[in-house]
């Protein structure tokens, strides 16, 4: 065989597997989690990197998402969020800004420490942006703080809606590194039953003296044809 082949072909086998190595590289650096509805969502992690969870209503465990299958909530009920802010880098970080976009029907309540603490903040009720920040992180320490929000009650949603999954997004900026992340809920307004109310009114009444005079007759003719019979 031809060297210049030889040498070729080996050459595209390198290429090909160092392309190879990169990109399976650079799918560790990325995670990525499925959307309700189809599709996911990745996100690059870096120095800086922000964890929301939710909480779930029938275990109290914090989770990523609560999808159309796992418990859900009801309008008017409280959500509780978790975020946490982690430096997995070497350096320190002197300013952290946050910013967490709530989904439709869900409005800001509280935000506080992990003690506990209410922390100030900032909250747009037109954008539905809920901004603050904090100072001096560590490499290798992460801060919690604790995100309450209430989904509309019943008579602010809209009519026929019954069953609604809102993404909520969070994003954090620390001395020009950033990173996102989201976290899903469900609710649903639970539709009861309809108690039937038997009509009234005069065509009821016509309605129920046919069927009378009908019945009659029937029975009548039923009557006679067994004495003919006999």
């Amino acid at each position: 065989m031809d060297r210049k082949l030889i040498k070729t072909i080996l050459l595209v086998l390198v290429i090909y597997l160092l392309s190879f190595i990169f990109y399976r590289y650079s799918l560790a650096s990325w995670n990525c989690e499925p959307i309700y509805g189809g599709g996911e969502k990745c996100w690059g992690t870096g120095e800086i990197l922000i964890d929301k969870t939710v909480k779930n209503p029938k275990t109290g465990l914090y989770v990523d998402n609560l999808g159309v299958n796992d418990e859900k909530y009801a309008p008017g009920e409280d959500v509780p969020y978790r975020l946490e802010i982690k430096n997995t880098g070497q350096g320190n970080f002197s300013e952290l800004k946050v910013k967490d976009t709530l989904p439709s029907y869900l409005d800001f309540v509280s935000l506080t420490d992990n003690d506990g603490n209410l922390y100030p903040s900032d909250w747009d009720s037109n954008t539905k942006e809920l901004r603050f920040s904090f100072s001096n992180l560590n490499a290798g320490e992460s801060r919690i703080f604790n995100l309450t929000a209430r989904i509309y009650s019943k008579d602010s949603l809209p009519q026929g809606l019954t069953l609604e999954c809102p993404l909520n997004y969070v994003f954090v900026e620390a001395d020009g590194k950033t990173d996102s992340d989201q976290a899903q809920i469900c609710f649903e307004q639970k539709v009861f039953g309809v108690t039937y109310l038997p009509p009234t009114g005069p065509e009821f009444g016509l309605v129920v003296s046919l069927g009378l005079l009908v019945t009659t007759l029937l029975g009548a003719k039923l009557a006679f044809n067994t004495k003919k019979a006999l």
